[in-house]
């Protein structure tokens, strides 16, 4: 227990200061910390290459990151793009339907693995049932729990910039 939390403390101030990675060949990677996002949107119409995006970042941090990658999807259409190593989660076996117990699906996901560092989730709208009104709420969740856990969270939805509410627009990359 006291390793556990050792290293998720450790994790988080070192965030505070310092970009860091450990690498596959367990060497680190360390620059000095710009302003990591913790929460990250990447918004778009249908089409525009979201998902393309969101699966060649999740597998180059599969390849670079030490610590596990999870990626979570409304059903099973990308499971063979993405690496092996990272573990995929289709939404499609999980009766969840509304933001709040898809939020608890997420903190029951981080608090069964203490690895982990970044969580993808491709179609935010399709994973839950949500609309334009909640996200704000939901995104607020989320970032505090990010900041308190240490793991990065990258979603894509299908909107433009322009749709989305005034409080959002900081997250999208």
């Amino acid at each position: 227990m006291f390793l556990k939390d050792f290293r998720k403390t450790w994790r988080i101030l070192y965030k505070e200061c310092f970009e860091y990675s450990l690498l596959k060949n367990n060497s680190f990677s360390i620059k000095e910390r710009e302003e990591i996002k913790m929460i990250s949107i990447i918004a778009g119409p249908k089409g525009s290459g979201k998902t393309k995006r969101l699966i060649s970042m999740a597998n180059e941090d599969v390849q670079n990151l030490s610590g596990n990658v999870i990626f979570v999807d409304d059903d099973k259409r990308h499971i063979y793009d993405l690496k092996h190593d990272l573990r995929f989660i289709s939404m499609d076996e999980y009766p969840l339907k509304n933001v709040d117990e898809f939020f608890g699906f997420l903190c029951g996901i981080v608090s069964n693995d203490y690895d982990i560092n970044k969580i993808y989730i491709d179609g935010l709208f399709k994973v839950m049932e949500t609309n334009h009104e909640q996200l704000p709420q939901f995104i607020s969740k989320l970032r505090n729990f990010a900041e308190s856990s240490g793991i990065e969270f990258i979603m894509t939805i299908s909107c433009t910039k322009d749709e989305l509410r005034e409080e959002l627009k900081e997250f999208v990359v």
